[in-house]
């Protein structure tokens, strides 16, 4: 595991900043995205048949568990691309490089 020193504790809180929100909206779209087409999916092995809409509603959120597990991945991934693309931009990682 790498040391941490001062200068590294100081960029700690600010890079958790600056995640935090597109972290949130990007679970939020990848989860609602998987939800729908898994409820597509789901939505034909229920027509035709009788049964109690409870039953349904808890086959949907016991299968969401999977759901977001997939969209916690794909939302950390696409949220670094989008944090250190966009300090890339603004040359804020040169400024992390030479602050030290």
């Amino acid at each position: 595991m790498p040391k941490i020193n001062k200068s590294n504790q100081a960029v700690i809180p600010v890079l958790l900043k600056e995640m935090l929100l597109p972290f949130i909206f990007s679970l939020l779209i990848i989860t609602f995205l998987l939800f729908v087409n898994f409820l597509i999916r789901a939505v034909d092995r229920f027509l035709g048949t009788v049964f109690d809409f409870f039953i349904f509603i808890v086959y949907l959120f016991l299968n969401l568990a999977w759901i977001i597990a997939l969209s916690v991945q794909m939302a950390v991934l696409l949220t670094c691309l989008m944090t250190f693309g966009r300090m890339s931009e603004d040359s804020e990682i040169d400024g992390l490089k030479f602050s030290g």
